[in-house]
């Protein structure tokens, strides 16, 4: 399982699974449907990951032919420095 969600991971360009984000997930089998794409798409949101990440995850999916329900999750990246504010 882990070697299926880790290639697809990196066919989007990304990095492998932890082992802390592999034991967050929470599926039977290997396969290519809405509840995979959910569980990969949660991994992103979680590492705070670029949207394109979010875009090049759902279009692999539906390059594969599976519809997928929704949109891809939005992430706006954060920063600690504040602009404006004396260095």
């Amino acid at each position: 399982m882990r070697s299926f969600l880790n290639s697809i991971l990196a066919w989007i360009g990304t990095t492998s699974l932890t082992d802390e984000e592999f034991d967050s997930i929470d599926l039977e089998t290997a396969a290519w449907d809405q509840a995979t794409y959910d569980a990969l798409s949660a991994v992103l949101v979680a590492r705070e990951a670029v949207s394109s990440m979010q875009d090049r995850l759902k279009m692999t999916f539906q390059s594969r032919g599976i519809e997928i329900d929704g949109d891809p999750a939005r992430v706006n990246a954060s920063t600690n420095i504040l602009i404006g504010d004396a260095l």
